[in-house]
């Protein structure tokens, strides 16, 4: 029954993820072409904020991943 609940943590966590990175994808891709150009005109507090969320998710994403890595170790 342990290993069954230790496979729905880890479904959980691959979920959760997986969300990140596709929160994170979306934000960077608007700072990068032509979508970019909008970005590159917000004032420096806006850019850097938005820099921070982005940090924000990939922090959160190691952490998540560092998790389901030390479950499989």
């Amino acid at each position: 029954m342990a290993k069954a609940a230790e496979c729905i943590d880890d479904l959980d966590r691959l979920d959760h993820a997986k969300k990140l990175a596709a929160q994170l994808e979306a934000m960077l891709i608007v700072t990068t072409g032509e979508a970019g150009k909008g970005f590159r005109l917000l004032s420096e507090l806006y850019q850097n904020n938005f820099h921070w969320a982005c940090l924000d998710i990939a922090s959160e994403l190691v952490t998540v991943l560092d998790e389901l890595e030390a479950h499989h170790d």
